[in-house]
């Protein structure tokens, strides 16, 4: 026996004395039906193949009117109110007793609305537009200071002389939505840690700049533990790098840090003009699983920060000089004499409005 659907759930509530349609793409690209009066009956039969709307599993709109004028909207209430049959989707209104009505079906969102107007084609010729992706494939890894990785050039280093170590993903540690990758680890020594830098700090001195191009950079990344880790990537002064991680050095980055006074409970957006600091909470989870963050500017004088497309953080006050400042992700142990580590997957960068000849 064939099952009916109750549809009551479906019955609009609003009177239909004459419709008017806006396009707005995405409908079925089909008129609703009206039924012709149904005079002092008390239930109403309207087969799938009369108003058109057949294509399981049949999820009708369905309204019901009376016969005055302007019309008023009826809710029926026979046992049950209103069926679609879910293969035919015939329509059956039923009421407690006889009733003069019309019964308006609508199958989709609306008749389709016109095309929108197309979006620029992308140029890679555009001299006006930089962009860059680094996926960390390739490069070598045995030794700091003098070997590279990935397509940029990224630079490997240690904190407070230690034995920091870098690998290629594509040998350890796989992921299969991320074939490319690097892991940076910080040795379990007290206070030792290891960075990636990006040679030369060209972006973050174009950002901190007061002639700065609309920019945005992202990374992909995560760390291997919420516990006993000390955790910056953006823009970093030279002196964390060389010296060791901590607060208030001159840069804007995403922080994680449980060696603070106060330990971080979550991402933080930070920026320091090495004399006073700007913190902020960062809407975001924090775990160890992968996470994009992302840092705008798109103004002389203010950093926005977003963690997975969120809520962003905007900073405008302690914004730090071009000078010393390099793009990098830099990682350690608090402290303690635990292994910490922290994988970045990807970098884009990307400057807009740019002036050439």
């Amino acid at each position: 026996m064939r099952r009916l659907v109750p549809a009551a759930a479906l019955i609009v509530a609003g009177a239909i004395a004459q419709t008017s349609v806006i396009g707005g793409g995405g409908g079925s690209g089909k008129a609703p039906y009206y039924s012709s009066l149904f005079s002092s009956v008390s239930s109403a039969t309207v087969p799938g193949a009369t108003h058109g709307f057949t294509a399981a599993p049949c999820g009708l709109v369905v309204m019901v009117y009376d016969n005055s004028t302007p019309r008023q909207l009826l809710t029926p209430n026979g046992s049950p109110p209103v069926t679609v049959d879910p293969v035919t989707c015939d329509v059956v209104v039923r009421f407690s007793a006889a009733t003069s009505f019309y019964v308006a079906i609508n199958g989709g969102a609306g008749p389709q609305g016109s095309a929108g107007a197309a979006g620029p084609a992308f140029n890679p010729l555009d001299r006006t537009v930089f962009w860059k992706i680094d996926n960390f494939c390739g490069g070598e890894f045995p030794s700091t200071t003098v070997d590279v990785v990935g397509e940029m050039g990224w630079h490997l280093g240690v904190t407070n002389a230690g034995s920091a170590s870098i690998s290629n993903l594509l040998g350890t540690d796989l992921d299969a939505n991320h074939p490319c990758g690097v892991k940076l680890v910080s040795p379990a020594s007290t206070g030792n840690g290891s960075y990636l830098e990006l040679f030369g700090g060209v972006l973050a001195s174009a950002m901190a700049a007061g002639s700065l191009r609309p920019t945005t950079i992202e990374y992909h990344f995560k760390i291997s533990s919420t516990s006993n880790i000390k955790f910056y990537l953006s823009f970093l002064s030279a002196a964390p790098y060389s010296v060791s991680l901590g607060n208030s050095t001159a840069g804007c980055w995403l922080r994680y840090d449980t060696s603070l006074g106060t330990p971080d409970t979550g991402w933080m957006a930070a920026c320091s003009d090495s004399a006073a600091q700007t913190v902020s909470a960062l809407a975001g989870t924090l775990d160890t699983n992968i996470h994009r963050v992302t840092l705008t500017w798109t103004a002389a004088g203010s950093f926005s920060m977003a963690m997975d497309g969120g809520t962003p953080t905007v900073i405008s006050k302690a914004i730090p000089s071009s000078s010393q400042l390099k793009t990098g992700v830099a990682v350690s142990n608090d402290g303690t004499s635990t292994t910490s580590a922290a994988y970045v997957y990807k970098f884009v960068v990307q400057q807009s409005g740019l002036v050439v000849n």
